[in-house]
């Protein structure tokens, strides 16, 4: 493939190598919903084992070259759903893994609520038992559909309300869709086997009556033309009225004028209506279906319903301030609302997935999305989790190539419109919070914690909330700057600059940095008073903004992969130069990304050589790289200089080995290495540092510690660590045993900071700055 040759023209002149990684994973303060406990058990942040994520981009009219290339292994996974005549061929090859991900998405038949007789909730009930979702699923989806009744379906483990049901619409049942029709008045007066409408209940024809001929009786359905599925459930939908006596036809025309009918209420039934599930917060049942809700008022009005006891529940989840209380109302509004079936859900499509085991393990599904991505969806974690097999020299290192369904149409994220770009982009910026792949709760991303308070309208005050954030402060851009309020704070006003932007944004009035531009707290005041619009007001992606400081116009830039000006902090970046458009894109793992981990499992990484339809795998041989605690010391507060000591005591298996350290001293300007034999049958080195701030220019000191050569053979790894400069003290002493586990440690110091994880030791000193104001 032409795609692949240039690829492997890439590889043979890329050095691959393994580098270490600075990272901290501060404890949480357990406020609100911001807590590593909503972690599933299973599942951890920590990843990015990878060293070489490639993008390949396949657009729709080559669908079938993406199914060869995956089927001959030239991409080790499909980034949207199979097409159902790909399955059986590539579920026959061993090394492919089909996997079936119900969706949050569903589609359904839109009701006009207020058009006789779609008016009465006994007749859109008897609609809801005369259609036929198994034959709609096998129909449409050849039986890979969940059925569902509900607006909240049963992959939202958190907020569902599909099982609690008592009675469900699957199977068309024509007794019950009879006995609703008879008890509302719809009855066969006539006896030729059609309902007429008994208005005044007497029982027999009188002038008040509606007759079955008469076009307000008559079922009007709409058809998008020419597209399959919604005449398909359409055909079904007569039928089942057929079956209970009610007439009805269906035209086929342009969606555009299915809306359009919808809007002026001329229309009965829209035939097949895509609607979204709610994710973590139940926005579209409260704009759907709340009187005045955005997709229930003009200029939309696309159902027409209103009902005062489901009003309520809905305003009562929007006032809410707590998340339990918001789902159980929710749960609430679900139960009634698939009572009165303003829109007939059939069922939530299925993300039919595809992707290789026999170079990557780790491969795991995303709630609602599946495992490489799907249709307007993408999993965020799959290139961070997925890792190479130890047969292949893994678990870090390789090539993962991924296919891309379409091109990129912009390298500025404030322009991203397509799931395609931010599939990229999930993987390059980072935002304040992240969501759980199995529960959808809120868990940490740039902010390890928050917390939020009501305000109430007085001085520069109004009515509403205020959030704060509390930030990593250990975040490094790919440049090696450090993250700091202030880039959250410019994010936040070039957002509302782009066209995109989520129109909540503009409820935020007041940003405040409590502890400076350079902190790492942030403050955001906003005029609604609920949790509710919390995920919209504040999921957003954070930019530098020492870049982008100098952008006028947001929407007229385009940056440039290769460009010092696409900087994230996520766990890749673009390789420079790295971008065809079209074509391919080449990512190389972020060493500075603070969830990375790396183990002393593997001492290879790959290398590749390529035909034309098969992968062939070669290894060399890298160093192998320890695991140290990652550590952070504050409380160096004056500009003196300061003298520093750091101990290390090795255990080790084999006692006579000799091990190569490196001692790092950096601060984003100066590099100081020095390396030193370490004889572990002395088991200890000692270092004297000095620091003197006007050797070192930034406010930023990082002392990294790599020690190499020792893979299976070091036991035990104690560090400690003294930093003085004549008057202030610091010191921390902790060690660390090489078990597999990730132990966590608190020391009791106040200034200091232990995560202990599978990663490369980082020592990170620094010096807060002073404000003045």
């Amino acid at each position: 493939m032409r795609k692949r040759r240039l690829f492997n023209l890439l590889s043979i002149i890329m050095l691959l190598a393994i580098v270490m990684a600075s990272n901290v994973f501060s404890t949480p303060r357990n406020i609100m919903q911001a807590t590593t406990d909503n972690w599933s058990t299973d599942w951890r942040p920590f990843g990015a084992y990878v060293e070489n994520l490639r993008f390949v981009v396949f657009t729709e009219g080559e669908i079938p070259l993406a199914m060869l290339a995956l089927q001959n292994g030239d991409i080790d996974c499909y980034d949207d759903r199979v097409p159902p005549e790909n399955v059986s061929d590539l579920e026959s090859n061993p090394n492919i893994n089909v996997t079936y991900t119900p969706s949050l998405r569903f589609r359904a038949l839109t009701l006009n609520c207020e058009k006789f007789p779609l008016n009465i909730t006994a007749f859109r009930r008897a609609m809801a038992f005369g259609f036929d979702k198994y034959r709609a699923n096998e129909e449409i989806l050849a039986g890979n559909g969940q059925l569902q009744d509900s607006y909240i379906p049963s992959c939202a483990e958190e907020w569902e309300v599909e099982s609690l049901l008592e009675n469900h619409f699957y199977e068309a049942d024509y007794v019950s869709g009879n006995a609703s029709l008879e008890n509302a008045g719809f009855t066969d007066l006539d006896g030729d086997g059609w309902r007429e409408y008994d208005a005044d209940r007497s029982g027999t024809w009188t002038p008040s009556d509606i007759d079955d001929n008469d076009p307000a009786l008559v079922m009007e359905m709409y058809a998008t033309a020419g597209y399959d599925p919604a005449i398909i459930a359409c055909e079904i939908l007569r039928d089942g009225l057929a079956a209970m006596g009610v007439r009805s036809t269906f035209v086929e025309m342009e969606f555009s004028e299915i809306l359009d009918r919808l809007l002026v209420g001329d229309a009965w039934v829209a035939c097949w209506t895509e609607g979204r599930s709610i994710i973590n917060t139940p926005r579209d049942l409260y704009d759907s279906f709340r009187t005045g809700g955005i997709w229930n008022q003009d200029p939309f009005n696309y159902y027409h319903f209103s009902n005062d006891t489901i009003d309520v529940m809905l305003d009562s989840m929007f006032d809410s301030s707590s998340p339990e209380e918001i789902k159980q109302y929710a749960r609430n509004a679900g139960l009634l609302l698939a009572f009165e079936q303003p829109q007939i859900v059939v069922y939530n499509d299925v993300n039919i997935g595809a992707y290789r085991t026999d170079r990557f393990d780790g491969w795991f599904e995303f709630a609602g999305v599946g495992t490489a991505g799907s249709y307007q969806q993408t999993n965020p974690y799959c290139a961070t989790k997925v890792h190479l097999k130890e047969s292949l020299g893994g678990p870090y290192g390789g090539i993962l190539w991924h296919c891309l369904s379409d091109r990129m149409n912009t390298w500025n994220p404030y322009l991203q419109n397509t799931r395609y770009e931010a599939t990229v982009f999930q993987y390059i910026y980072e935002s304040l919070w992240n969501v759980d792949p199995y529960t959808w709760d809120l868990i940490p991303g740039l902010a390890y914690d928050w917390d939020s308070e009501q305000t109430v309208a007085g001085g520069d005050l109004q009515d509403g909330q205020k959030y704060t954030f509390y930030l990593y402060e250990n975040v490094f851009w790919h440049d090696g700057e450090m993250l700091t309020a202030e880039d959250v704070n410019h994010s936040i006003y070039m957002w509302r600059d782009s066209p995109y932007h989520n129109p909540e944004m503009w409820d935020i009035y007041r940003v405040e940095m409590p502890d400076g531009p350079d902190g790492h707290t942030i403050e955001l005041y906003v005029n609604n008073k609920n949790y509710f619009e919390f995920a919209d007001t504040t999921n957003f992606y954070i930019t530098p903004e020492h870049i982008w400081n100098t952008v006028e116009n947001v929407t007229a830039y385009n940056p440039w992969p290769g460009d010092e000006t696409i900087v994230g902090t996520g766990p890749y970046k673009v390789r420079p130069n790295g971008w065809v458009p079209g074509e391919y894109i080449d990512m190389i793992r972020n060493e500075d990304w603070r969830w990375d981990i790396r183990d002393c499992t593997g001492s290879s990484v790959e290398t590749s050589t390529f035909s034309e339809t098969t992968a062939g795998l070669e290894t060399t041989e890298t160093p192998c790289e320890i695991n140290p605690p990652i550590v952070i010391i504050s409380g160096i507060e004056d500009d003196g200089s300061y003298s520093g000591r750091i101990t290390i005591e090795v255990s080790a298996i084999d006692e006579s080995d000799i091990i190569r350290t490196e001692i790092t001293i950096k601060d984003g300007e100066i590099d100081k290495t020095e390396e030193i034999d370490l004889d572990l049958t002395a088991g200890t080195w000692i270092g004297e540092y000095e620091l003197d701030t006007r050797e070192f220019p930034d406010d930023t000191y990082r002392i990294i510690i790599k020690v190499y050569d020792a893979c299976n053979n070091v036991r035990t790894i104690r560090l400690d660590i003294t930093f003085h400069n004549g008057i202030t003290e610091v010191n921390t002493e902790t060690s660390i045993e090489f078990t597999g586990e990730i132990p966590a440690i608190s020391p009791g110091f106040e200034h200091i900071t232990i995560i202990l994880g599978l990663g490369m030791m980082t020592l990170v000193l620094w010096r807060r700055r002073k404000y003045i104001y």
